[in-house]
């Protein structure tokens, strides 16, 4: 009888510990588009198909850089393979996100694959956020009637390092390629803000061409 309160209680602490995991997320994410379609608790590698598959779906392995983010602790990582995503991101928490190299791993906002406009740019950085570090990626076809369809940067600092803004457009708004607000900071180091354009909702605040504007 007591062996069996030792398993039920053992069961119980495993489970309640897997429950602060959960709540609490994880260092280091691995994200890989080709994950898509495999079932939580699958074991994986990274990238996919290598060894050892010391990665589990849902707890530091996801299909989607968003997923990733989310589940990544305040000044976690989130490591990124090469492949297309198709994602508009938020991000509200201290960060670095490490792509593959920036010819192989995009984030497209186009995310239906139509031209649809969106809400918000590709990248959309919170002044919760503090400072976020991207590396290594492309951010491409942002679409949207607001400003920074690139990457919108709303009192945080964004350090980018060779990252490639291109090929954003805002229809109604600033910055095709990213927008700086509300005190936030952005460095740049390698990289390029190319070929973005925008229609600006007023007079000089445009910012086409490279499209970065800075309202600060």
């Amino acid at each position: 009888m007591k062996t069996s309160h030792v398993v039920v209680v053992a069961v119980l602490a495993l489970a309640l510990s897997s429950a602060v995991a959960v709540a609490g997320g994880v260092q280091d994410v691995f994200v890989d588009d080709n994950y898509t379609g495999l079932g939580d608790e699958t074991m994986v590698g990274f990238p996919f198909g290598t060894q050892p598959e010391d990665k589990e779906i849902g707890d530091d392995a996801f299909a989607s850089m968003q997923d990733g983010i989310d589940r990544a602790n305040d000044d976690g990582t989130v490591n990124v393979a090469a492949g297309t995503y198709r994602e508009n991101l938020e991000i509200d928490k201290n960060l670095t996100i490490v792509g593959a190299d920036r010819v192989t791993t995009i984030l497209d906002g186009d995310v239906n694959n139509n031209g649809t406009v969106n809400s918000r740019g590709t990248v959309h950085v919170t002044g919760a956020a503090g400072t976020v570090n991207i590396s290594n990626v492309t951010i491409q076809n942002g679409f949207t009637d607001f400003d920074g369809a690139g990457i919108e940067i709303d009192g945080s600092t964004v350090v980018l390092d060779n990252v490639t803004v291109s090929g954003n457009h805002s229809t109604d708004g600033d910055g095709g390629g990213v927008s700086v607000a509300s005190g936030g900071v952005l460095t740049m180091t390698g990289g390029s803000i190319e070929g973005n354009s925008t229609i600006g909702a007023e007079l000089g605040d445009g910012g086409g061409g490279a499209g970065l504007v800075n309202f600060n």
